[in-house]
């Protein structure tokens, strides 16, 4: 430590934050936390209000943003409600990426599935697949608006999150991609593995959102009905996985005496 117990050298400040010195001298550079002064003797020093900045530079990096957008946080001096749109974003941006690797997983996963059961790879499915991953997020259905009765059970599901949310989106595309795969691989709906992906779809994607309640069963089935308001990559992944979800789903209930609205009967619930 300096003479001064308020100030800190570049070496001393790097080792409480955990960092290089290369590091705090680039943060210099950009301008994001230059030091305070200098000493008689010419050295950079640093104060416990830098120190400051520094812990939340940290934190904001640790996060995932970027250093620009750290210099305009720390030299804005955001409210608290600024804050929270802002981590609500970043909370957002990551959970896509956190999305994007799982769906790009999924359809590793399938492949494997596919070349597994001896078979060649459909590799125009595979890529269209690929494709559609990059193409789709959950920000393109935000004009999409359920029904009060689809929203009451989301509600209380514990979905209405932004957590909750990109989980349920994230797994419904999961299933989609694994719907491909078991059809490609002329798996039989009725079969056990059939059977075990129609439970999911079910547990998962439908009873999740619907309680199992008549009026919400009804309004999601209709929402098959009505898919020009879905995003047009989501859409598409869902055209490629509808045959085997909807025999699957159709075997499970049967199999399983679950009563469902007559409308609902047949249909591939989404």
């Amino acid at each position: 430590m300096t003479q001064d117990p308020n100030r800190y050298t570049v070496g001393e400040l790097a080792k409480e934050a955990g960092l290089t010195v290369r590091t705090l001298q680039h943060y210099d550079n950009i301008g994001l936390l230059p030091p305070s002064g200098r000493t008689e003797g010419g050295r950079r020093y640093y104060t416990d209000a830098d120190m400051l900045e520094l812990t939340q530079i940290v934190f904001y990096k640790s996060v995932g943003i970027k250093l620009s957008d750290i210099r305009d946080r720390l030299s804005n001096a955001p409210t608290p409600k600024e804050l929270e749109n802002f981590f609500n974003g970043q909370l957002s941006l990551l959970l896509q990426k956190i999305g994007a690797l799982q769906l790009a997983m999924s359809v590793l996963e399938a492949s494997i599935d596919i070349v597994r059961a001896e078979k060649l790879p459909p590799w125009e499915i595979l890529v269209e697949l690929i494709r559609t991953a990059k193409g789709s997020s959950l920000s393109d259905w935000a004009g999409f608006n359920p029904s009060p009765s689809l929203l009451s059970n989301i509600e209380a599901g514990g979905l209405a999150t932004l957590s909750g949310i990109m989980g349920y989106y994230n797994t419904m595309r999961e299933l989609m991609v694994k719907a491909v795969a078991l059809h490609e691989t002329g798996i039989a709906p009725e079969s056990i593995e059939g059977q075990a992906f129609g439970k999911r779809w079910w547990k998962e994607v439908v009873v999740s959102v619907t309680n199992g309640h008549d009026e919400a069963l009804k309004d999601m089935a209709s929402m098959g009905t009505s898919r020009k308001e879905w995003s047009v990559a989501d859409r598409r992944l869902f055209e490629l996985a509808e045959p085997f979800i909807e025999a699957a789903v159709a075997a499970y209930i049967s199999q399983n005496n679950i009563a469902v609205p007559e409308m609902v009967q047949g249909r591939d619930h989404m």
